[in-house]
């Protein structure tokens, strides 16, 4: 449409709009109170509303519980705050995932003790043990030996200088004594089930009843390797009196005795409660055999450990 076509219409009182567009019809607008037309295509646009700022579209946080606080036992709670509730303080859990708290005032009917105590009593500090699982204390443990081989017949035994002695061991004895080291005190453990390291070593001493050295002789290699003393206050006779001395000393560990083939079976005899019966009589022929007497709260049981240190040691036990 031309300007002058446009001016006519304005005279006329038409108002002619392009499509899509609204007449201002506000009377405080001064285009439409004066009486002038808006011209095909620059009729006012709409106003566009302003954007929402960004605070206003974020979502609300949403409000979470949190579950209550787990106390330890015994300590006061602050004012206004929760107190676990019963299943979380009964074994249970209160929320999933929540620790499991024992009560430690609940007792356990198989034992009788609190929680409280049968944990402190599982968590004592040791070499990565676990608290007071206190290892079963070993049952008390006596072991007698004959002394090694001595001469026949009258001959002569060998003193640890080799100068020839009558009172000595023989040359087989020397060698016995050198397995008994090795057999009660090997690398690792005895090296025959049954037996033990001892902790302390008696030895049959000289006296007027027996003056051989062959008994000390016989553990002096195993002393020394074990770096004990070898306790000489009995001898021959003795035999009583020594028993009571070793049941005392084995409260400390395994005890070795040391002795005269013929007097061993007075020693088993003065441990009185004694199952099954040691044999009557120590063999003269025999130097092989570990009698073996351990406490079991009622007497002592007995029993044969073969040493098998030799050459012609027999595993056959006594009769």
């Amino acid at each position: 449409m031309s300007v002058v076509t446009g001016a006519l219409l304005a005279g006329s009182g038409v108002v002619l709009t392009a499509a899509g567009h609204e007449p201002a019809s506000d009377p405080q607008d001064p285009d439409t109170a004066s009486g002038l037309l808006v011209a095909v295509g620059l009729s006012r646009p709409r106003a566009v509303p302003e954007p929402r700022t960004l605070a206003a579209q974020q979502p609300r946080p949403v409000q979470r519980e949190l579950p209550p606080p787990y106390e330890l036992p015994g300590a006061a709670s602050p004012a206004g705050s929760r107190q676990p509730s019963r299943s979380a303080t009964s074994g249970g859990s209160a929320h999933p995932g929540a620790p499991s708290v024992a009560d430690p005032a609940r007792s356990d009917p198989s034992t009788g003790r609190s929680a409280a105590a049968t944990q402190a009593g599982t968590t004592q500090a040791g070499t990565g043990d676990r608290a007071g699982t206190t290892p079963a204390t070993p049952a008390r443990t006596i072991m007698i030996i004959r002394h090694g081989e001595k001469p026949a017949g009258g001959g002569s035994g060998i003193d640890a200088a080799g100068r020839p002695d009558t009172h000595s061991l023989t040359s087989r004895g020397w060698q016995r004594a050198s397995g008994i080291a090795r057999l009660f005190a090997g690398s690792d453990r005895p090296s025959r089930p049954g037996l033990a390291r001892p902790k302390t070593i008696f030895a049959a001493a000289a006296n007027d009843q027996g003056e051989g050295t062959r008994t000390r002789e016989t553990v002096g290699a195993l002393a020394g390797r074990l770096g004990l003393p070898v306790n000489s206050s009995f001898g021959k006779g003795d035999e009583a009196a020594l028993a009571r001395q070793a049941i005392a000393a084995s409260s400390k560990g395994p005890v070795l005795i040391s002795w005269q083939h013929g007097e061993i079976p007075a020693i088993a005899e003065a441990f009185h409660t004694v199952g099954p019966p040691p044999p009557a009589q120590w063999p003269d022929s025999r130097y092989d055999m570990v009698w073996t007497l351990t406490d079991t709260g009622q007497g002592w049981k007995f029993s044969q450990v073969p040493e098998m240190v030799l050459p012609g040691d027999s595993g056959q036990t006594f009769r």
